[in-house]
């Protein structure tokens, strides 16, 4: 089974494989077993609202056809965040919204 992405720092370390168990080829087989690549990427701290998040990998040849289709046969990771989105003791509750970045401002006076 070879490993089509590997997520990290996520409080788990995941590994999403895939395995061809069809009796045809498909065109993602082909690409997903001469291609090994590893996709990575930092979401920065706190830029997530609380909730139920699902990031999916999309791929096609444009206009021709899908490698990887949406809601269909796309990796897919789930990550869920749960409190401390803020250093506020006044403020208890989820923000409105999905991003919640926190962000560093300056007053130029002149």
């Amino acid at each position: 089974m070879s490993e089509v992405i590997i997520t990290e720092n996520l409080g788990k370390k995941y590994i999403i494989s895939h395995q061809a168990e069809a009796q045809y080829t498909a065109l993602r087989d082909v690409i997903a077993d001469g291609a090994k690549r590893l996709l990575r990427t930092k979401i920065p701290r706190r830029f997530l609202n609380e909730g139920k998040y699902r990031i999916e990998l999309l791929a096609s040849l444009y206009n021709r056809c899908w490698i990887f289709e949406p809601c269909k046969n796309a990796p897919t990771i789930t990550i869920t965040i749960q409190g401390n989105l803020s250093d506020s003791p006044y403020w208890m509750v989820k923000r409105p919204g999905i991003l919640a970045p926190v962000n560093d401002w300056e007053i130029d006076s002149k």
